[in-house]
């Protein structure tokens, strides 16, 4: 995925083309990112880091309903 400098129409192109492929590959697919709003939208499940290590792993409505951490 680029980086963020990418604007926002072309980020969103470029999301939507990713889940696009992701649902007629159906493999796994590891993504890093910054950006919690594209993680809530393109993974099903989100690892949180923290103090080099994973503060939590959970689905995206587990990780903003209930964090694990501030």
């Amino acid at each position: 995925m680029p980086p963020g400098a990418v604007d926002p129409v072309v980020r969103e192109q470029l999301q939507d083309e990713f889940l696009r492929m992701q649902a007629a590959v159906r493999k796994t697919v590891l993504l890093v990112t910054h950006d919690i709003e594209e993680a809530v939208r393109l993974g099903d499940r989100i690892a949180v880091y923290g103090q080099g290590r994973i503060e939590q792993f959970d689905t995206p409505r587990a990780v903003l309903g209930t964090p694990a951490t501030p």
